[in-house]
C-alpha cells in the first residue's frame, strides 16, 4: 500500500466536504426564499408550517440527491456536518445582515401603509363633515 492513494482518497474526502459545505450555503438560501417572505409579511401560523413543510421536502430532495451524486447514496457524518457548517456560516455572517435588511424593508413598509391609512382616515372625515352639511 503506497501512500499516493491513500492521499487521493484525503484530497477527494476533502472535496466532498467542500462540496457539502457549499451544499448546505445553498440549502441556507433556499430557507430563505421562505424566511424573508414570512418576516415581511404576516401569513399566519397555518401559512408558516406549509412553507415548512414544503422546505423540508425540497431539502431531502436535495440532500438525498448529493449523497447519492457525491457518496454513492451513503450518507457520511462529515457531509452532514459540512452542510451544517455550510448553514451556519450563511445563518452567522450575510444571514444576519439579510434579517436586518428585511426588518428595516419591514419597519418601512409599515410606516408607508400607516402613513397612507392616516391619509385616507383624515380624507374619509373631511367628506364625511362635507357630506352632512
Amino acid at each position: 500500500m503506497t501512500g499516493g492513494g491513500l492521499a487521493v482518497a484525503w484530497r477527494d474526502q476533502l472535496w466532498l466536504l467542500l462540496s457539502a459545505l457549499g451544499e448546505g450555503v445553498c440549502l441556507a438560501l433556499l430557507y430563505e426564499l421562505f424566511r424573508v417572505p414570512r418576516r415581511l409579511f404576516s401569513f399566519g401560523r397555518a401559512a408558516a408550517v406549509v412553507a415548512d413543510v414544503i422546505y423540508c421536502l425540497i431539502a431531502s430532495l436535495v440532500m438525498f440527491g448529493f449523497f447519492l451524486g457525491v457518496s454513492q447514496g451513503r450518507p457520511r457524518l462529515y457531509l452532514l456536518i459540512g452542510m451544517a457548517g455550510g448553514a451556519a456560516l450563511w445563518f452567522c455572517f450575510p444571514g444576519r445582515l439579510l434579517m436586518r435588511l428585511t426588518e428595516s424593508a419591514r419597519s418601512i413598509i409599515l410606516r408607508f401603509f400607516r402613513s397612507i391609512g392616516r391619509f385616507a382616515g383624515r380624507a374619509a372625515k373631511k367628506i364625511h363633515f362635507f357630506a352632512k352639511k
